[in-house]
């Protein structure tokens, strides 16, 4: 069917009862109208569809108009416009300046497939495609650009959108939503909630599992980024890149809490951070100095909270601290404890052959120790205790492996002493600052003679233990070899190890110049024959061999001159070395 106007309706058809205009076609047009100045094609019906066309391979309704609509079609009761083709186009309506289409009714228009709106020359911002409610409100423009806008409200049905036959986006009537993604080219994308809800995201499953722009309704307290790990190894958040938490408050805005809801650590807006003291692993810190005019430094400890062990690091295996921190000025660590009766510092090892508390000094020019505790208050400066009552292991150990002294006491008070050592809590031994021991049980040598330096006449080299020695009468306090029988002028002899041994110097003066002369205890002596065999507790005075002596025998010669008594049998020949009481007399 065809119909073509100049200025009226190209086809009209109208029926009270029957189609308006139907048409039918295998190959061409079923309804085809054209008119340049009112309707293409225009049918009206009250019971029945007023335009029906159906074409086999052409349009099933075609309208064409210059100034008014292409294809009109009203129906009291069914369809406006009914176009159906099997490879054409079901309706199409063109118009230069009027609308292509109109459709009006309970639903305004029903397409099945795709409805396409042909690229033609347009106004700027004029509507492609329009869609009205009964009340002939506009609900949803169609624009040259390709975008589109929906205004008022879709009422009883879901907003569905997809790709094919798979569902990629949907609103359903009770407000919920569905989609396979969102992107915005937008500077903003707001998500607006009632109640506090905020946005939220949901599994296949319904379940939470994250969110932002979110309030909890039983606390009050909102959330900028929710999000909620399910399962065990799922993450409640993942950041690939910064994170920045801005704002001029002073409480904490970064949490991070634990499955109860207490707070583990907080990063507050000011740069500094809060822990709790709960144990945690780290793989490493790294806290850098960037600021060359920092001169606070860059690491403040806070607060380590609640626990017995505030503050727990493990080391890890290919390093070997848990805590490093090189390269900074002045002292490296300091802290200053809140509380009293508490250690600075506790250094605690449950491992082998691991010290609690360890300093290293490297720098083979520094004079300063690798451990110092200095104490400006009323308490000791170090302590080192034993509490394993089975333990054979000193309290401090100090070793020594250069030329200094192992242990060094320097005293520098006005009075007191060098040392004190007790027995349960009394005193047992003490050092004066002069030097003087006091010992209350004695004291025990690996000597066996008391001894006194004395210089000699002539080198020391041409001495040697067990020459007996006498008085000098060339210089004062000055000894010689014997070199006459029966000499009162007898002392000791020459001691190869004495138990104690005296000198009227300084404990730091040499005594290079002298020999240690033993004048009472068990020394051993050079004695001779001279005077026949010895035997034990025989009497023992000078001989003429120089530095020997021999048994005294003559009674009116002893008196003044006697050495000491043999301990040991001598069988007179030649010369020999026994061990002698020397105590002269």
């Amino acid at each position: 069917m065809q119909g073509q106007s100049n200025q009226g309706t190209g086809v009209r058809g109208i029926s009270k009862s029957g189609w308006g205009i139907i048409g039918y076609s295998t190959n061409g047009g079923g309804v085809y109208g054209k008119s340049e100045m009112g309707l293409g094609v225009f049918g009206l019906s009250e019971t029945k569809t007023g335009v029906v066309g159906k074409s086999e391979s052409g349009d099933g309704v075609r309208g064409e108009s210059l100034n008014g609509t292409g294809v009109w079609g009203k129906s009291e009761t069914e369809r406006g416009v009914l176009g159906q083709s099997a490879s054409g186009i079901g309706v199409f309506g063109i118009s230069e300046t009027g609308t292509g289409i109109i459709g009006r009714g309970q639903f305004g228009g029903w397409f099945q497939n795709k409805v396409k709106i042909d690229e033609v020359p347009m106004a700027p911002n004029q509507e492609r495609f329009l869609v009205w409610d009964a009340d002939s409100v506009v609900k949803y423009r169609s624009l040259p650009t390709g975008g589109g806008t929906f205004d008022g409200v879709l009422q009883d049905k879901a907003l569905i959108v997809k790709s094919g036959q798979t569902e990629v986006f949907r609103v359903n009537t009770d407000g919920t939503s569905f989609h396979k993604g969102i992107e915005t080219f937008e500077d903003d994308v707001i998500f607006k909630g009632t109640d506090g809800k905020g946005a939220k995201l949901v599994d296949g499953n319904g379940v939470t599992i994250g969110g932002f722009g979110r309030k909890d309704l039983d606390t009050g307290q909102r959330f900028g980024v929710y999000g909620k790990a399910q399962n065990t190894g799922d993450l409640a958040g993942a950041f690939d890149g910064d994170i920045d938490v801005n704002g001029e408050i002073t409480a904490s805005s970064f949490h991070i809490v634990d499955g109860n809801g207490d707070t583990l650590t907080s990063f507050n807006a000011d740069g500094t951070s809060y822990h709790t003291g709960k144990e945690t692993y780290l793989a490493g810190i790294d806290l850098p100095d960037n600021n060359p005019e920092n001169t606070t430094g860059n690491v403040k400890a806070g607060k380590f909270n609640q626990g017995l062990n505030q503050f727990s690091l493990t080391k890890r295996q290919l390093f070997p601290h848990s805590i490093e921190v090189p390269n900074l000025d002045g002292g490296t660590f300091s802290f200053k404890p809140t509380v009293d009766n508490e250690p600075t510092i506790w250094g605690y090892t449950e491992r082998i052959n691991g010290a609690a508390v360890f300093g290293q000094s490297t720098n083979t020019t520094n004079t300063f120790p690798a451990n110092w505790g200095v104490n400006f208050g009323g308490g000791a400066g170090v302590v080192g205790e034993v509490r394993n009552t089975s333990s054979n292991y000193p309290a401090i150990w100090a070793l020594e492996y250069g030329v200094g002294s192992a242990l060094l006491i320097d005293h520098q008070g006005s009075s007191g002493n060098i040392f004190t050592g007790r027995s349960a809590g009394v005193n047992q031994v003490r050092i004066d600052k002069t030097g003087k021991g006091f010992f209350n049980g004695g004291t025990q040598t690996g000597g066996a003679d008391i001894a006194e330096a004395f210089e000699v006449e002539g080198f020391t080299e041409e001495y040697e233990p067990g020459d007996v020695l006498v008085i000098s009468t060339q210089n004062d306090r000055t000894v010689t070899k014997s070199s006459e029988p029966y000499s009162t002028l007898v002392v000791g002899v020459y001691a190869t190890k004495p138990g104690v041994l005296l000198t009227e110097r300084n404990l730091d003066d040499t005594l290079e110049d002298t020999v240690p002369m033993g004048v009472i205890g068990v020394i051993p002596t050079k004695v001779c024959g001279e005077n026949g065999f010895i035997n034990r507790g025989d009497l023992l005075v000078t001989s003429s061999i120089p530095g020997y002596a021999m048994k005294g025998t003559d009674r009116e010669k002893l008196m003044g001159a006697v050495l000491g008594k043999a301990l040991e049998n001598f069988d007179g020949h030649g010369t020999g070395n026994i061990k002698v009481l020397v105590n002269t007399k």
